[in-house]
């Protein structure tokens, strides 16, 4: 199963269209308002090696527990069908 984390920016209109997208498939996520927390900032980079928003991070763990290297993405629309692959695979699991 994946656990998604976002890191938005509230003039982002990318990430209000990834939030809608994945509030409508009933998908859960957390989400880092960057412009609240400018400590996730360095934590998006260190993750993705840019500042782009929205900023996807699908995390997953493997058959014995262990945490996989996660799948990153920044930028929702260069990455959508991507996105929309694991968004959809997120909605199955629910």
């Amino acid at each position: 199963m994946y656990h998604l984390t976002i890191y938005t920016r509230p003039m982002c209109s990318d990430c209000a269209k990834t939030k809608e997208k994945l509030q409508d498939a009933g998908v859960q996520y957390v989400e880092h308002n960057l412009s609240e927390n400018e400590e996730k900032e360095s934590e998006l980079k260190k993750l993705t090696g840019s500042r782009v928003v929205p900023g996807l991070v699908f995390k997953r763990r493997g058959l014995v527990g262990s945490l996989k290297k996660p799948i990153v993405y920044t930028g929702y629309e260069r990455n959508q069908k991507e996105a929309d692959d694991l968004i959809l695979q997120m909605q199955e699991e629910n």
